[in-house]
């Protein structure tokens, strides 16, 4: 291997490595290893967040650590959107003209800080680039610092940006999932992570994972909590690589219930064992972890009121277990269609099940 092919494979290493420790740090610091960009005096490097209580101007960090090759270069950076829909960019020229503009990204509404790192090509060689990181949101543009660096001369491996597929959630419960996706890192050391949200601007991210660097795809999963019950939440996977970022389709799924803490959840089921005068009215109960007393209500009519209706018995559960739960009934008419329901309540709050109807028969 020639002198020339050395050089490239060490800039290749060091590109790599400066990609995955960016990603995987958690909150902006200082770039480590030998720096060659210099710092303008254009903009704050000192990324501001502001209290989760309200929301604000975005924070922004330009990276002072770009990594260049020939003709493209890799350019990073911090942006926290504070609570706001929040968009970002970065402004790059030769000798400080700043007249050229990446795509403009979304980076969500939440108050977590991302990192925004961006690939560029179609550079010259042997040329000085300037460049600086911007976000924007309701509240105003913060513009970052601006940094230097100086294409080589040598052009370096071929390489593709990453594929994402996102795919369905898992184990989706009251305040939890699991999203799942699919990453081909095409050969090239590759970072993934979820956006989500309740709503398609997402405004949260999740942690940060390592695809490695193969050839086949993987599948990857984050876990996530803290999520809000019996709500639909918006999600996609994000990948990174050394030749670029794609993002896969967005998908959602629904958090189950109940809203409340401690509320218990109910469900009616069809009733069976129907006779002329007697049923057995079915349906379920889930405490949650609070002691909770069920009962049925019935009638002949659909508004099952304690003056119209009738009452069942009261029985109490308590665990975490949704468990099945029934009632004989019996001095019924004839031939004649009945409503009922389950309900519940505890500490918390009741609630009713849907009402389901029967026919006793003749």
């Amino acid at each position: 291997m020639n002198t020339r092919n050395t050089v490239i494979g060490i800039i290749v290493v060091l590109v790599l490595i400066g990609i995955g420790y960016l990603f995987w740090s958690s909150a902006p610091q200082a770039p480590t290893g030998d720096q060659t960009a210099t710092t303008t005096p254009s903009g704050s490097n000192a990324i501001t967040i502001v209290p989760a209580s309200q929301a604000g101007l975005p924070g922004v960090q330009t990276g002072s650590l770009a990594v260049p090759s020939n003709t493209s270069a890799v350019i990073t950076g911090y942006v926290a959107p504070n609570g706001a829909v929040t968009s970002y960019w970065f402004d790059y020229g030769v000798s400080g003209s700043l007249s050229n503009r990446t795509a403009v990204k979304s980076a969500g509404a939440g108050f977590v800080t991302l990192a925004t790192p961006a690939f560029i090509n179609g550079l010259a060689s042997n040329t000085t680039y300037s460049y600086r990181l911007s976000a924007q949101n309701s509240f105003g543009t913060v513009q970052g610092s601006t940094y230097t660096f100086t294409t080589t001369a040598n052009p370096p491996p071929a390489g593709s940006a990453p594929a994402a597929t996102t795919n369905a959630a898992s184990n989706v419960g009251r305040t939890a999932a699991v999203l799942n996706g699919t990453v081909d890192p095409n050969n090239s050391q590759t970072t993934y992570w979820f956006e989500y949200g309740p709503t398609q601007s997402f405004g949260n991210t999740s942690a940060f994972g390592s695809a490695g660097a193969g050839t086949d795809p993987l599948a990857v999963s984050i876990p996530v909590d803290s999520l809000n019950a019996q709500t639909t939440y918006y999600y996609r996977l994000n990948v990174q690589n050394n030749y670029g970022m794609v993002s896969g389709a967005t998908q959602s799924f629904t958090t189950g219930g109940p809203a409340a803490t401690g509320l218990p959840t109910v469900n009616t089921r069809p009733a069976t064992n129907v006779a002329t005068s007697s049923v057995t009215l079915n349906g379920t109960v889930n405490p949650h972890n609070v002691a909770s007393t069920y009962w049925f209500e019935y009638g002949t009519t659909p508004l099952l009121t304690d003056i119209l209706g009738t009452v069942s018995a009261t029985q109490t559960l308590t665990g975490e277990a949704t468990t099945n739960v029934s009632v004989n009934v019996e001095g019924l008419s004839t031939n004649t269609k009945y409503y009922y329901r389950v309900a519940a309540r505890n500490p918390q709050g009741t609630v009713a099940g849907d009402i389901v109807s029967f026919t006793t028969k003749r």
